[in-house]
């Protein structure tokens, strides 16, 4: 017998993907809300994918949503100390 979580786990994760088949076959991608609303879906997934720590899955949709609106997004940190106490400066 398998448990509530992982029965949960299935389930979210196969709701997601039919919706996101069906909606990504009904959907014109020509238009521009048609594309936000299928790259607020994806991202959508990919919360549910970090709740059950599918880091590489969530990593996948967050790319294709990027990829669908066309953005690039580079994260960048500066050097510095947070706290006069802090011995070494971190990002």
């Amino acid at each position: 017998m398998t448990s509530n979580v992982s029965h949960l786990q299935d389930k979210s994760i196969d709701f997601y993907d039919k919706y996101l088949d069906w909606k990504t076959s009904t959907t014109d991608l020509s238009d521009l809300q048609g594309k936000r609303d299928l790259a607020l879906l994806l991202v959508e997934q990919s919360h549910c994918y970090l709740n059950f720590y599918k880091y590489k899955q969530a990593k996948k949709c967050i790319k294709r949503a990027l990829e669908l609106l066309d953005l690039k997004i580079k994260l960048t940190g500066r050097l510095g100390r947070r706290t006069k106490y802090q011995e070494f400066d971190i990002a």
